[in-house]
């Protein structure tokens, strides 16, 4: 799984994961939505800097990083989600003055984002809840049923393109127009909602994720070989055991090459 450094133990968790539900603890979805706001807008000061010839890979690879991450959300606790949000404030921060830079260095208009909330590097972390509650309400508020649905949609495809992106990353391969199209979506979702758009982006992610998935499955199939019934052993013995689960094969492959010489049954 990406993004170790944010993941929960069995005794760190929020309260969602500790209930054993599969529902968004409120005050976990307020820190989504947070998120979520500063990630549309980053997107949007990357867009414009390509526009410019600038270009930062690091910075779209932290977006994904962070939209994949999201997709085992119940798996964070507040402090958690709290430090991805204070990283992607910093991210936006620095980009918009690099923005300004360029802006200034060409002599034309820059053309910045409303920003709806008050957050800084002093903000707290039931701050930084209550306004992601705001951004929430504020939406629910503007938009129908039919066009929240949407963007429900939206929201779970581009994060099935992220988590699909890392793991092409894994083969150390970087899709270029994968990444944009991503920055795409979630700049369209700093527009004035049109229906119209949105089912358009949802038909042209979904298009792309299936072929990122058949892709990734032809790579590992080039690098591990096809699929094979074998017996597999349910027999216990005295040891230690690392158990594993998931579908990223480097991962686990990563860890079968650590353990190769230790006592450790996977």
């Amino acid at each position: 799984m990406h993004n170790n450094n944010y993941k929960t133990t069995s005794i760190d968790t929020n309260e969602c994961t500790s209930r054993g539900a599969c529902s968004i603890a409120p005050n976990i979805s307020a820190l989504q939505e947070l998120i979520m706001y500063f990630l549309k807008q980053l997107a949007y000061y990357i867009l414009k800097l390509e526009n410019m010839g600038a270009n930062n890979k690091s910075i779209k690879y932290e977006i994904i990083n962070d939209i994949a991450a999201l997709v085992s959300i119940n798996e964070f606790n507040e402090e958690q989600l709290y430090s991805i949000i204070t990283k992607d404030y910093f991210l936006l921060e620095d980009t918009k003055k690099t923005y300004k830079k360029h802006c200034k260095k060409e002599n034309i208009e820059c053309l910045e984002l409303k920003n709806h909330i008050d957050f800084d590097n002093s903000t707290t972390l039931p701050k930084a809840i209550s306004l992601g509650e705001k951004l929430f309400l504020e939406q629910y508020n503007r938009l129908t049923t039919e066009q929240k649905n949407h963007i429900e949609i939206l929201l779970i495809v581009i994060k099935s393109v992220s988590l699909n992106i890392l793991k092409l990353n894994d083969f150390d391969e970087f899709d270029e127009d994968m990444y944009h199209q991503v920055l795409q979506t979630l700049d369209l979702l700093n527009e004035r909602f049109q229906l119209r758009k949105i089912n358009k982006q949802i038909v042209k992610l979904a298009e792309a994720d299936n072929k990122l998935q058949l892709k990734i499955g032809q790579m590992l199939l080039e690098k591990f070989g096809g699929i094979e019934n074998v017996k597999v052993s349910h027999s216990t013995e005295k040891g230690k055991a690392i158990l594993v689960s998931g579908s990223n094969f480097m991962d686990l492959l990563n860890i079968l090459e650590e353990t190769k010489d230790k006592n450790i049954d996977i």
